[in-house]
């Protein structure tokens, strides 16, 4: 003897029914609020005026692995860049993530611990560094990113203002390398332009586009075609 159930068993009564939501009708007139991401202010359209010897270089995992094959002393190899005093960075996560490669990694791991790269706490969750290595560059932007991973590089593309440093040719080098070595004469390029009176009738921004600039040792020649004006500015 079989006995079928009813459906109307499993059906919510009316009571115990969720109330349907009621659709506001939009106002033509009310005014839209959307959240905008503040503009650092620190830059200068691309440039970061917060970049400048000593530099301060965040370390990514592989960056330490390809180093190694291409047998590059990572803080010499970063002061023949850059012309300038480099501190290296190391985060925990990186180090973590180091630690998980085995003895097979173990130089890298010695190069880590070198008392030369600065080490830098974290506190999220995990020790995936990509994330923390973005979180890291967009919130401050004194920072230079040193590594070889392409996802790593194109997230970092999109943050205005953050160089990336990488390896090519057995040598380091650097996607915006004049933004931040032309910062020490860049008060004295704006002090020199003050004083021409045909500056009125063009911006400076496309002055400063149209100066050639070379590099002669500690000396920087800079030319401004538009006035005719040569000036020798020491660094």
């Amino acid at each position: 003897y079989s006995r079928l159930i009813s459906p109307c068993l499993f059906c919510r009564k009316e009571k115990d029914r969720a109330k349907a939501k009621e659709k506001k009708k939009k106002d033509p007139s009310e005014l839209k609020e959307r959240e905008v991401p503040k503009y650092p202010s620190c830059l200068f359209f691309q440039y970061n005026t917060q970049l400048g010897p000593p530099y301060h270089i965040l370390v990514d995992t592989n960056f330490i692995n390809f180093s190694i094959k291409a047998k590059l002393d990572i803080v010499q190899s970063m002061m023949d860049c850059l012309y300038a005093k480099c501190i290296p960075y190391i985060t925990d996560c990186v180090m973590a993530e180091i630690e998980k490669l085995g003895m097979k990694y173990r130089v890298a791991l010695r190069i880590a611990k070198d008392p030369r790269f600065e080490r830098l706490p974290c506190t999220h969750k995990g020790t995936y560094a990509d994330d923390c290595l973005v979180q890291r560059v967009t919130q401050h932007k004194c920072y230079i990113l040193a590594t070889v991973d392409r996802d790593l590089k194109r997230r970092v593309r999109k943050i205005p203002g953050v160089p990336i440093m990488y390896i090519s040719n057995h040598r380091y080098t650097t996607n915006k390398y004049l933004l931040f070595v032309c910062a020490p004469f860049f008060a004295q390029l704006v002090k020199l332009c003050s004083g021409v009176s045909l500056i009125k009738n063009t911006s400076f921004f496309s002055v400063f586009l149209n100066a050639g600039i070379t590099l002669n040792g500690c000396l920087m020649t800079t030319v401004l075609q538009d006035f005719n004006i040569t000036a020798e500015l020491d660094l």
